[in-house]
């Protein structure tokens, strides 16, 4: 929705890894119809605002926080209890040493002493937490809402 609304083409690619469905909106009809209709404009607003929001939590997630602490975050984001969990990761460890912001040696360095420290059991795409308490303690979060 971004390019909808900025000049010029957008500046990334983007390649589907399952079967998706592809919206497409034409820049001009869409233009019209909120010509005609503002409440489009509203929702197309409240998008983008929620879309700065999380950019910029990010930016300060990578800013600020270790890639141990980012990567504690992330394990915690997917604990559905309120106590230890078992997650089973979504995406391959490569993604997920991009989504926070490091690579796969770091990733894998990281994974292996919070697992040294008996805070975690990582088996192949699956992560049991066995000390939910210190992994939110150092992350200065909750396990689960």
């Amino acid at each position: 929705e971004v390019i909808l609304f900025a000049a010029g083409n957008y500046p990334a690619f983007a390649e589907s890894v399952k079967t998706s469905t592809v919206v497409q909106f034409q820049k001009a009809r869409l233009l019209e119809a909120i010509d005609k209709k503002p409440s489009i404009a509203r929702f197309f607003l409240q998008l983008l605002a929620e879309k700065c929001v999380t950019l910029s939590r990010r930016i300060e997630t990578l800013g600020l926080k270790t890639v141990r602490q980012r990567l504690i975050h992330y394990i915690l984001s997917l604990c559905t209890s309120k106590g230890n969990c078992t997650i089973d990761l979504k995406i391959k460890k490569g993604e997920l040493a991009q989504l926070i912001g490091t690579v796969n040696e770091t990733l894998s360095r990281n994974l292996r002493q919070l697992q040294d420290e008996k805070l975690i059991i990582v088996k192949g795409k699956r992560i049991q937490i066995l000390n939910c308490k210190a992994l939110r303690t150092e992350a200065g979060e909750q396990c689960a809402s």
